[in-house]
């Protein structure tokens, strides 16, 4: 029959004292004390159902031959808990520790989601730890030692004073924290941010005085598809040699680096040596340029990478995949990593204007997201950031309110933004970090907001945002994105000087009639284009349509429309052949459907205008009149009812300003054009 001691009143263990029991059952109504000279040694289970647990600085031993458990979390303010027994120890729930954990010859089980609290040294002799999303905090008040063999947490927290010194792998999947108002991790080289198809791990903004001493390492992983990606070291001190995983080869990690010279140069030889990793100089680049001559090969595939500096690799996969065979392998899963110390302070760089380019791939330099609204920029970097979308193969913008990009920048991306103007600076610090992933359009709803994609197919498209805003004008500003060209694929608005936008921000809509032109130009030629709108429906007041000069038609455009639409020759991709249309509807709190109205385009025009009707108008005959500016009527026709769209020659009119009259049995309207 097994021993148990039964606790149910306050009891102490104090002075030299050793107590040995098969189990030890501390009942609800006890409060169990022991001093630094006590210890009990346990051959059973420790079951606790009182509130406190055990407090003290004694030393509890767990050193039966079967397997023992201990039941909660209410083992607290002990100095020491010695874990030997060859059978293993099982944690059903949490557990705090003040002082030191032991380890000795023990298997050791944590139940899901357990939190280990531990307040002194962790010594594992051999022992392995089993635990699905453990989490472990340091909470000393001086000098910690972490030996606990090879540990996979959750989340590792550190917090107190003194520092906290790992001195075996610590593998983090989710979160590393630290608080108070000294605490230092030294991550020892022992600390891995991992990162997989799931989630990629993260250091949380550290207060002032709380650091991490040490090198440590983190993963990027990046899924099977062999395109560019645009990448960060967030470590001062990585190098291209890290990226290529020391030059092994195993699977699942690391990716090749070609460039000129190969071998001889630290490169992965391949047939061609042509470069597959590139820094950027502003002074020589234009990313709105189809080949872009800012980009810098590498010059080894061994070279340092900086902190804050970003660089664009092509991603074939990992190291498995064969340079020298024709065609190219298929991608396959891989997971970059670079090892150094961690960034403190706050990062800085002053953006050069040289010419009218003033691009920069800034890199994240922080093993953490930050967000784009939170950085800071001075009044001379646009309000917009671009970055390369490999699913998509384009360029994706925000601007800080809407853009495909969203507000979160990644841990180990790179990203351009664009100096203005001189003097123009950015910085990123702690307090910029935030957790989680990208936002995307639709994930909160504007007001007067076009999304607009051209899809040849499900990884080659491109989107561009119109939006309608207080804050903006209708010329060129900080909340304008430049477009940066894609290789097959590309949608833009046309600003009034021409200029391409990736996202078009103009003022308070108040024109009768808004015309934005739009750009389908360097996108390849093809039939097979089908082109998307969302958010037809956020406009209260106006009314858009799709306009196509080259077809002759004028079509409204729902939520969600979509049309196929050829751009298979020069003609067909010619500027300006497509535009949004805007028209203000006749009353605003009215239904469109039940409302009368026209416009036509284009507008000044020389040989014919295009008519068309909408709501009511399409249902009603109407009577079409155009006078000069001395009241005289030059032209009259009749357009049946059913027409949504009806072209008139202006060809014989002389140039000048026209007024064009329509009537119908219920309404007259009125408006006004120029014969060029």
């Amino acid at each position: 029959m097994k021993k148990y001691i039964f606790l149910c009143l306050l009891l102490g263990l104090g002075g030299l004292i050793s107590v040995s029991a098969q189990s030890l059952f501390i009942g609800s109504g006890a409060d169990f004390w022991m001093d630094a000279n006590a210890t009990i040694s346990l051959k059973g289970d420790l079951i606790i159902q009182n509130a406190t647990g055990i407090s003290g600085s004694g030393t509890m031993v767990l050193n039966g031959t079967s397997a023992q458990t201990i039941n909660n979390t209410s083992i607290k303010d002990l100095q020491n808990i010695v874990l030997n027994n060859p059978a293993g120890v099982s944690f059903a729930g949490d557990i705090r520790i003040n002082g030191n954990f032991n380890i000795s010859n023990t298997n050791i089980t944590f139940s899901d989601n357990a939190h280990l609290i531990v307040g002194g040294n962790i010594n594992n002799t051999g022992a392995e730890i089993v635990a699905t999303n453990l989490s472990l905090s340091l909470i000393g008040s001086g000098n910690q030692l972490i030996d606990s063999k090879k540990l996979s947490l959750i989340n590792l927290n550190f917090s107190g004073s003194g520092t906290k010194t790992l001195d075996d792998e610590v593998q983090v999947f989710g979160t590393v924290t630290g608080s108070g108002s000294s605490a230092v991790l030294n991550a020892n080289g022992k600390l891995i941010l991992k990162s997989n198809a799931t989630a990629t791990a993260r250091i949380a903004q550290l207060p002032a005085g709380v650091g991490i001493s040490g090198t440590y390492t983190v993963e990027r992983y990046i899924p099977a598809i062999r395109r560019f990606r645009f990448l960060a070291s967030p470590v001062v001190g990585g190098t291209a040699l890290q990226w290529r995983n020391n030059g092994d080869s195993t699977a699942g990690l690391g990716t090749h680096i070609t460039g000129a010279g190969g071998n001889s140069n630290g490169f992965d030889p391949s047939i061609s040596n042509n470069p597959s990793a590139f820094s950027y100089t502003e002074s020589a680049g234009n990313p709105t340029m189809t080949t872009d001559p800012g980009w810098t090969p590498f010059a080894s595939g061994n070279m340092s990478l900086l902190n804050g500096e970003g660089y664009r690799v092509l991603v074939r996969g990992d190291r498995t995949i064969s340079l020298t065979t024709s065609p190219a392998p298929a991608a396959t899963n891989t997971t970059l990593s670079v090892s150094g110390t961690y960034p403190s302070g706050v990062f800085t760089k002053s953006l050069s204007l040289t010419g009218s380019n003033g691009w920069h791939l800034i890199g994240n330099p922080f093993p953490s997201p930050i967000s784009w609204n939170a950085i800071t920029k001075n009044a001379s970097v646009s309000g917009s950031y671009s970055v390369w979308n490999p699913n998509s193969n384009s360029y994706v913008s925000y601007n800080g309110s809407t853009g495909l990009a969203g507000d979160i920048i990644q841990s180990s991306q790179a990203f351009f933004v664009r100096a203005t103007g001189s003097g123009a600076s950015i910085s990123i610090e702690e307090a910029d970090k935030v957790s989680g992933v990208g936002g995307f359009f639709g994930k909160t709803q504007l007001t007067n907001h076009l999304k607009l994609t051209l899809m040849y197919d499900s990884s080659n498209y491109d989107v561009a945002f119109l939006h309608f805003r207080a804050d903006a004008e209708n010329g060129i500003d900080r909340w304008d994105a430049a477009k940066m060209n894609n290789p097959n694929v590309n949608i833009s608005f046309l600003s009034s000087d021409m200029l391409r936008q990736s996202i078009a921000s103009y003022g308070v809509m108040e024109s009768d009639e808004i015309i934005v032109p739009l750009s389908t130009a360097r996108s390849t030629p093809s039939a097979l284009y089908k082109i998307q709108i969302d958010g037809a429906n956020s406009f209260e007041f106006y009314k858009p349509y799709l306009q196509d000069k080259v077809k002759g038609t004028l079509t409204a455009i729902t939520d969600e429309y979509t049309q196929a639409i050829s751009l298979a020759d020069s003609t067909l991709l010619a500027e300006g052949r497509l535009a949004i249309v805007f028209k203000k509807t006749a009353n605003a709190t009215g239904s469109i459907a039940d409302q009368a109205s026209f416009f036509m385009y284009p507008n000044p025009a020389s040989e014919t205008i295009q008519l068309a009707f909408d709501g009511k108008y399409i249902h009603e005959d109407k009577l079409v009149e155009i006078i000069d500016i001395n009241g005289k009527k030059v032209l009259s026709t009749f357009v049946s009812k059913g027409a949504s769209l009806f072209p008139i020659s202006i060809f014989d009119l002389a140039s000048g300003v026209y007024h064009i009259i329509i009537t119908t049995n219920t309404k007259v309207t009125h408006d006004k054009f120029i014969k060029q």
